[in-house]
């Protein structure tokens, strides 16, 4: 007589070989291993995971139940698990934020160092405790370029979050473990808003996450914020400048311009295209050899210049020196049609270093 199953074996519910091969089955998510490089990338993926889990909640909220009823306020079932995932999702944004920046506060003087308390300040599960650490680390000072212009609206919002009494050890004990009394937000009725609340999160959420990853942490780190920085950056839009006649003249229309769609077929084109075609070569040959005639240092300048129109980026000039001049003669060529809208994001990005000048 075959034994009545209780449980699913434990290898049936997580394991380390896919489903697909072992059970055939595809009702399965993945857990992925994490390398040591990207350990930073899968920490956001766990907080914005948190973000996605709560957002399938609140969409099961408003959604009929298998009767067919509508949700109604008595329906406190997702409450608790919902201020769980928003308090761990902000708790872990916090963290991260209060590492990274104590990080570099260790490079850079404009940023309060506080890596003697750092340890215990991450061993803490308040999100009032970790509002008020980085109250102390990030400048109040809109001349500092690490001015984070949204972050007195996120403290006094987590402040109120952490005055209720909602942390990730508030949504999974009533009582507090030392003191055996009820955590502050069981001693009265509450009434969730759960839109709005995800709304603020998830905006807090992407504000943390933008200001760890913006451009003035790593224009810091890289010393961009020098006179030296600066220097270099005008002379390279001096040089942009100079060669505008180069640029201005250079035109190409990908519309028009002929394409082989597979080996097994002959395309015949009209007249005008292969004139379009033929015009377009002789200005990308015209210009390759109007660049061939700068020195070294020139060509150099305009590659980094003409990068700005991909972004602000920190590249260095003499490390395109050391790239073979028909490779940048190449990038030059590439990126020739970008000459406007690059220089005017250096302008921008030299006025930008120039504001924040450490001096």
């Amino acid at each position: 007589m075959a034994k009545e199953k209780f449980l699913y074996p434990f290898s049936q519910c997580i394991t380390n070989q896919s489903p697909c091969v072992s059970h055939g089955s595809e009702d399965f998510i993945v857990i992925y291993a994490v390398e040591d490089h990207d350990i930073s990338y899968h920490e956001d993926s766990i907080i914005f995971g948190y973000l996605n889990a709560a957002e399938r909640l609140i969409q099961s909220l408003y959604s009929r139940d298998h009767a067919g009823n509508k949700p109604h306020a008595g329906d406190d079932r997702i409450s608790l698990p919902l201020l769980h995932l928003y308090s761990h999702a902000l708790e872990l944004s916090l963290k991260s934020t209060i590492t990274t920046i104590s990080n570099h506060a260790t490079i850079c003087q404009r940023i309060n160092n506080i890596q003697d308390t750092i340890e215990k300040t991450l061993s803490s599960h308040s999100l009032g405790a970790l509002v008020d650490a980085l109250i102390k680390i990030i400048p109040n000072d809109k001349n500092n370029q690490h001015f984070f212009k949204e972050f007195e609206a996120i403290a006094e919002f987590i402040k109120e979050f952490d005055q209720y009494g909602v942390d990730s050890i508030s949504t999974r004990y009533i009582l507090q473990k030392r003191k055996q009394q009820k955590h502050e937000i069981y001693k009265k009725q509450s009434f969730l808003i759960p839109r709005n609340m995800h709304e603020n999160v998830k905006t807090i959420l992407y504000s943390l996450a933008d200001y760890i990853e913006g451009s003035h942490l790593w224009l810091c780190q890289n010393g961009d914020f020098s006179q030296k920085k600066i220097d270099e950056l005008n002379s390279v839009l001096s040089t942009m400048k100079k060669y505008e006649e180069i640029f201005s003249n250079y035109k190409r229309d990908h519309d028009k311009y002929p394409y082989d769609v597979d080996s097994h077929h002959i395309i015949i084109w009209d007249e005008k295209t292969l004139n379009s075609c033929r015009k377009q070569n002789k200005l990308a040959i015209d210009l390759i050899n109007k660049i061939s005639t700068l020195d070294n240092n020139e060509i150099a300048q305009l590659v980094l210049g003409l990068n700005f129109a991909d972004g602000i980026n920190s590249w260095k000039l003499k490390s395109i020196k050391k790239i073979c001049i028909e490779e940048n003669i190449d990038t030059i060529e590439r990126y020739a049609l970008s000459y406007r809208e690059a220089t005017k994001i250096l302008c921008d990005h030299i006025d930008y270093l120039k504001r924040y000048l450490l001096t």
